[in-house]
Parts: C-alpha cells; structure tokens; sequence
C-alpha cells in the first residue's frame, strides 16, 4: 500500500518537529516570542499532523479498516481515534497557551511544558504503535481492492493539497522548526 509509506514517512516529518517542540519546550522563556514560537509548532501540529496526517487516517483508512472488520470502537483502530481525542486536548491547551495575550507566568511556561511533553510522548508511542502494528495489520487483512481504494483517495487528498500549496508551506514551517530547534551539541 503506497498510502501506508506515505503515511510512515509523514511520521517522519512530524517525529522531527517533535524532537524540535522537545528542544523549544526545555528552554521556554518568558519572553513574547517564545508565546509566537509555539503557535509555530501548534499550527504545524493542527494542520500537518491532524489535519493532513490524523485526518487520512480516520477518514480514509480507520474507516475502510471499520467496513473491513476492525471495530471503530475497541481494539487497535478504537484505541487510535481515542489517542488523536486525548492529543487534540494537549494540542488545544498548547494553542490556548500560545495565543493568551499576557506574558507567561511561572505557571504558564510550567503549563507549556508539561503538556508540550505529554504531548511529544504519546504521539511517539502512538506513532510506534502505527508503525509497527496497525499499518502491518492493515497491509496484511485488507482485501487489495479496498487497499487500492485507500491508495487512490489518500492520494487524491494528498494531491488537493497539493494543489493549494498547503503542505509545501507547512513543510518549509517544519524544516524553519527543526533547523532553529536542532540539538546543540
């Protein structure tokens, strides 16, 4: 399944912010533009990862993995739409943080921080979990027909926003992201 590459190497893009959203969260100041770093990182986060990323995943293949068999409910397709709600929460208080119009307190950056790191460790465990279990499983039980469907609607998705030029902007946000963020060593 193309799709499913496309996917893991979408894991990759978004892995590398994280490790970049790891390196800003670790030395948040209380300074305004840290307050307008974040809404960097939690746009990247909305558009890319759930918007681009979660988005394909729950409209396009969770639900053909639904139709073939893997309750939307329970077992590995219900407790990944579980993780992207819980996500979505971090992310939302993140956003909300970034766009208060006072400085940061103590409290607030301690804020950022927890919930940047709540964050950045869920979706690395739900990223491993995708990697290494659910894609195999998708790739293994769906029938190839309903494989090729996946393929063509992710990438009429894909290409659509392509078209818009969303992705190459949120790309070079991420490669700006990553290269500001990079560990210094």
């Amino acid at each position: 399944m193309d799709s499913i590459q496309v996917m893991m190497n979408e894991h990759e893009q978004i892995l590398g912010v994280l490790e970049a959203l790891e390196q800003f969260v670790a030395g948040v100041r209380q300074a305004p533009e840290d307050q307008l770093e974040l809404e960097r990182f939690v746009t990247f986060i909305r558009e890319y990862a759930d918007e681009r990323h979660h988005g394909k995943e729950e409209q396009v293949l969770f639900a053909a993995m639904a139709r073939n068999g893997f309750p939307p409910e329970q077992g590995p397709v219900g407790m990944m739409l579980l993780e992207h709600q819980e996500m979505r929460g971090f992310v939302s208080e993140l956003r909300a943080l970034a766009r208060q119009d006072a400085a940061w307190s103590d409290a607030d950056r301690e804020r950022v921080r927890d919930s940047a790191e709540r964050y950045i460790s869920m979706l690395r465990e739900h990223i491993m979990k995708e990697n290494e279990m659910l894609y195999p499983m998708a790739s293994e039980h769906l029938p190839p027909p309903v494989q090729s469907e996946i393929d063509l609607e992710c990438a009429a998705r894909d290409e659509g926003r392509a078209s818009a030029g969303t992705d190459a902007v949120l790309e070079e946000l991420a490669a700006r992201l990553v290269a500001t963020h990079r560990p210094r060593g």
